[in-house]
Formats: structure tokens, sequence, C-alpha cells
């Protein structure tokens, strides 16, 4: 079972409450909300126009198990959360009170299980891990395989965990990648389910950021530089892609950058970073700052203490 016996942060049953709600007003107006599980019975409600939109919600509250169901009751706002529907009322804008109702649903990325073109380099395809090499200094290989097939961070009690990086070098490419997190509902902010995928020294974050607002430390950022612009991160449990197209740096003569590194970043079927230049140094270990590689450089996975599952991982190289 994934994600078994490894402490009491980790939950391992897709929670009943959890996840995406939507449906309409009384008077038939689309209405959505996100639900996020924050532990023993504990939970935080976003009631929003939509789903994939940056906009302010109409209500965030809190709500708590009571009674076999989800409740929250702020005055104006209260509903009640039971098996697969919900029922309450709340304010459309500065409208007066109005009754809504929302069923639960699972939106899945269009690109789950995007397979690989024949010129693409595969990375991961669920038999082994030959394509890997362990960032440790002496080479120890902590990672593991799942019962579904994916690749798992290690964390062995032990021993420090790791990230890992690809044997091979790229330049320009095409990736796609799936990655899952788990569900640690105690945990918040970078305690949550964490890791990251590295492209030439530039970190898009992997967060659970499900039904946050998507700053520039969260889910699809770019890590402390660009947020995404809208949070597309689904919820913990469920596979999610990320589909990167990325240009390297070119320099002129003289050495110096003569074009910036660009990035598009697709996440669960939407771009949520489009021809995105990266006009910045990168910064390394104790705030050092150094410039864009030159070289082909390995893809990198993150270790940031969280058990981040990932599966289906190739690259097209477009820089030969």
């Amino acid at each position: 079972m994934p994600w078994g016996g490894f402490g009491e942060d980790y939950q391992i049953e897709i929670d009943p409450y959890q996840g995406d709600w939507e449906g309409q007003w009384n008077s038939g107006r689309k209405v959505a909300a996100q639900v996020v599980a924050r532990g023993d019975g504990a939970y935080s409600v976003r009631i929003q126009d939509s789903f994939d939109q940056r906009h302010a919600p109409f209500v965030v509250t809190d709500a708590s198990v009571e009674k076999g169901a989800l409740r929250f009751d702020t005055g104006k706002w209260k509903g009640v959360f039971q098996g697969e529907s919900f029922e309450g009322r709340g304010i459309f804008r500065i409208e007066s009170v109005e009754p809504l109702a929302m069923k639960k649903t699972v939106r899945l990325s269009p690109t789950l299980g995007l397979e690989a073109p024949e010129n693409a380099v595969v990375l991961f395809d669920g038999v082994d891990l030959g394509e890997w090499v362990s960032s440790r200094k002496d080479g120890v290989m902590e990672w593991t395989f799942t019962d579904t097939g994916a690749m798992e961070i290690g964390l062995d009690s032990d021993v420090k965990g790791h990230g890992v990086k690809s044997r091979q070098a790229f330049k320009d490419l095409r990736l796609h990648l799936e990655f899952r997190l788990p569900l640690m509902p105690r945990n918040g902010g970078q305690k949550r389910s964490n890791s990251g995928l590295s492209i030439h020294g530039y970190e898009i974050q992997i967060l659970d950021s499900y039904g946050l607002e998507g700053y520039n430390n969260e889910c699809g950022a770019f890590y402390k530089f660009k947020a995404p612009s809208v949070n597309m991160c689904a919820p913990p449990l469920q596979w999610q892609t990320y589909d990167v197209v990325y240009k390297a740096a070119r320099f002129g003569d003289d050495g110096n950058v003569k074009s910036w590194p660009r990035f598009t970043v697709t996440h669960n079927g939407k771009v949520i970073h489009r021809d995105l230049e990266m006009e910045q140094e990168i910064v390394v270990k104790n705030g050092k700052t150094v410039r864009p590689p030159k070289e082909r450089l390995p893809i990198s996975l993150q270790f940031h203490g969280a058990r981040v599952q990932f599966r289906n991982i190739w690259v097209v190289d477009e820089s030969r």
C-alpha cells in the first residue's frame, strides 16, 4: 500500500471530503468549491466562481466534521458536505443570500498517461531506475518502487533522504512528468508534501498547494521568482502532470548572456508560464548566484522530506 508505515504525518486513504466540488446557485449560476483536509477532523473550504481562475473567492472558511457530515456556518455562509453532495447558502457577490448545491467531482489532467514519442529519451517507464543516479556523495540510491509502478522518494530512518538526477544531460528540451503527492494533513506550508523539478538549476516547485492562492513558493512556481498564472494543483493522492518546454540561454562571443533561458510550463493541462524569460542568475548554495549554464546538464528531482511519487517521465531533446 503506498506510503504505508511512514509515520502519522501521512494519510494513505482518499479523504471523503477533500477535493473539488462543483454545482450552481439557485438561480443557475455556476459555483465551485475546494475542500482541504487539515487533520483531526478539521478542514478549510474555499468557494469561488469556477476552477482554474485567479480571482477572489466568495469565502474561505474553516469547517469540521459533526454528526457524520462536514459543516460550516459563518452566519452569512452555511453548508453541509455529506456523501457526494453539498447543500448550503451564501452571498453571490453583494447580492442577497442564495441557496447553492454542489456535487463532488474529480478533474484529471488531459495529459495523464501521455505516450512518449519515438524520438524521446524515456527516463522512467515503471521498469527500473537505470536512468537515474543518487545525488548523495556516496552514490547510495534510497529511492524505491511502489506496487503501482511509480518511483518514490526514499527516506530511511537511518539514512538522510536525497534527490536524484538523470544520467543523461540535456540543453533545449520538451519534458513530460507525472507526480503524486501524499496527503500530510497536519502539516502546513513547505512542510506539506514537497519536492521540485530542476532544469539547468531553475526549480519548478512541487508542493501540496491544493486550495491555496498559488504564490511564488507554491506548486507550479519558479521557486521564489515567479508565481504560476493560476494555482492548478490537484488534491494530494491524485496524479498530476507537468509538461515543460525549455530553451537554454544563448551566449555571445564575449561570453555574456545574449538571450536568457525561456520556459513554457503546463500544469494539469493549463499553461501556467508561457514563454517566460528567466532574466536572472541562478541562486545556488549559501546565496551565491551564477549565470545560466552553457553546458548540457542532468534533470534533477528534489528531496524535501516527503515521499513524493513519480512516473511516466520522458524528454525530447531539441538541441541536437
